[in-house]
């Protein structure tokens, strides 16, 4: 490598490495890494513990199969700090087609990797409320019914199916901004209400679905407690924009033996039920909040 070629490449904004069949580290653009190192050594100096053995197991198929690969880890710079690096591998033959080693490319794509993980958090986030949507609920769900068949789940988990009652009420005759209103207090309502570990989730329209892991019945009853707890607590209010009434349906898990998706199905059974009962009480509720609000 001539001398003009060799200060190019140590400006390049990425991580030459040459190795040969011993896994020796013979060339890089990189004067702080030391030549003659074994590759491996240096990844178990420099990757995240948590990336080693992927990087090591990936590493041992290519050196097999001898055909280009890349991959995706964590690597610590000079100061210390984890960058995450995209690393692209091209194996080395001679006129012969003996193979001599390999060249990996390695390109920091930190940044372009904390845009996707921002635009992923957007995709699983409701719009309105900034709570889960629909499709981070349906992923939770294969998520928990993988984690069941593979035996992960051992304790019993509750699903909750929440309806804001008279929601076509409050868009018909306060307007759509007040409807948005009840939406986004009452998903701050069912936030307030769980523990950290627990899940909520805007399904759509008028529909909340709660996911709690480790959950029993008796767990349950005081989630549903502190809901109606707070839900008074803002309707209690002197001067409030939207009057919050909310049917509630729930399962706990406790054999396993049923889907998880069934078990939202009869949660919803259960709060159709009770909104179905309680009818007439909810709405006359809702109107009157109505005729002093106009």
């Amino acid at each position: 490598m001539s001398e003009d070629l060799a200060k190019v490449m140590q400006k390049l904004p990425a991580l030459i490495l040459k190795i040969d069949i011993h896994d020796n580290i013979v060339a890089s653009n990189n004067t702080q890494i030391e030549l003659s190192e074994k590759v491996k050594n240096y990844w178990k100096a420099h990757i995240h513990p948590d990336d080693y053995q992927f990087v090591t197991n990936s590493y041992k198929v290519f050196k097999d199969e001898k055909t280009p690969f890349e991959m995706e880890y964590r690597l610590k710079d000079s100061k210390g700090n984890y960058k995450c690096i995209l690393d692209k591998y091209n194996p080395l033959f001679d006129k012969e087609k003996n193979f001599q080693g390999y060249v990996s490319v390695g390109i920091d794509i930190t940044n372009r990797k904390k845009h996707e993980e921002a635009l992923e958090a957007l995709s699983y986030r409701d719009t309105l409320t900034g709570i889960f949507n629909r499709n981070f609920f349906e992923e939770t769900l294969e998520v928990l019914e993988e984690q069941i068949e593979r035996k992960l789940i051992t304790k019993p988990y509750t699903v909750f199916v929440i309806d804001i009652n008279d929601l076509k009420a409050i868009n018909d005759r306060l307007g759509h901004d007040k409807g948005d209103i009840l939406l986004k207090c009452t998903a701050e309502i069912l936030h307030n209400s769980v523990r950290k570990t627990d899940y909520v989730f805007r399904a759509g329209g008028d529909e909340f679905h709660i996911i709690a892991y480790a959950c029993n019945e008796t767990s349950a009853r005081k989630i549903i407690g502190r809901i109606h707890s707070n839900t008074d607590k803002y309707n209690s209010k002197s001067k409030k924009d939207v009057y919050i009434s909310l049917s509630i349906g729930w399962v706990t898990a406790t054999n396993f033996k049923d889907a998880p998706k069934r078990l939202v199905r009869q949660a919803d059974t259960y709060m159709y039920a009770f909104k179905n009962k309680n009818k007439e009480r909810y709405h006359k509720e809702v109107e009157e909040f109505i005729k002093n609000r106009s």
